[in-house]
């Protein structure tokens, strides 16, 4: 990933630390592309998580679908509202058709959902 200028940095080291809202607003200024991001926090992910076990459900190919589709939608001068290309993690207690859905509790291990949580339906 190239390195990334902004008002917060030079480097990419400090991107996870900038705004919901600084981090749209490069996305949209063109400075960053929603998959570039996307890739950097999975990266992130990747290099973090084994110690901190944060991410419980990866869903990284999903996640960079999305990014792709967020990044043509600019593109064609189309904004879905002020975060439009963020990459998010969802809770793994909510439902994602074909994800797990665990709320934490042991005995729910390896049970994925079939609907998606009406609210996040279609959120990608």
């Amino acid at each position: 990933m190239r390195k990334i200028k902004t008002p917060n940095t030079e480097t990419t080291a400090t991107l996870a630390f900038n705004s919901a809202t600084e981090l749209a607003r490069i996305i949209r200024d063109k400075e960053v592309s929603s998959l570039e991001l996307t890739q950097y926090f999975i990266d992130r992910i990747e290099r973090h998580d084994n110690a901190i076990n944060a991410v419980v459900v990866r869903d990284f190919e999903r996640a960079l679908d999305a990014a792709k589709t967020a990044d043509a939608k600019l593109a064609a001068g189309q904004i879905t509202g002020p975060l439009h290309g963020i990459p998010i993690t969802v809770k793994e207690a909510y439902n994602v058709e074909g994800l797990a859905t665990t709320w934490g509790v042991p005995s729910h291990a390896g049970k994925t959902s079939q609907r998606a949580t009406p609210r996040w339906s279609g959120a990608w």
